[in-house]
């Protein structure tokens, strides 16, 4: 008869390294070394969708503002990354210039804040 172990499984998984198990994707495996377009193909293969909830209140009226949006692998961009669209001004406020919004950069490219308006 096999010994069984006691614990609780907190007990059990800290006893156990972090180990990270790639994803199995057909012809390979997802992991650290991965590229683009096998990350890609692979978010594609499992219909994997990025949930992104974004929520603020309104200074002025304390109203919160909240919007929920979906992205699928034909929705993601690789090799880029958004550029800043928010800058703290003068009175310490956040402000956003919604025209940069969805803007996309390089991965090396710097970040070019917008300008402060006063």
């Amino acid at each position: 008869m096999a010994e069984e172990k006691q614990g609780s499984r907190s007990e059990m998984k800290a006893e156990r390294p972090h180990q990270q198990t790639p994803k199995r994707l057909s012809g390979g495996e997802i992991g650290a070394q991965s590229t683009d377009d096998e990350i890609a193909q692979y978010l594609q293969e499992v219909k994997a969708e990025l949930l992104v909830v974004v929520e603020g209140i309104d200074p002025v009226t304390s109203n919160t503002a909240s919007k929920i949006h979906s992205y699928t692998a034909k929705d993601i961009v690789f090799g880029r990354r958004f550029a800043a669209c928010a800058v703290e001004n003068e009175d310490g406020i956040c402000e956003v210039d919604f025209e940069r919004f969805h803007a996309l950069i390089g991965e090396n490219d710097q970040l070019n804040r917008p300008e402060v308006q006063s």
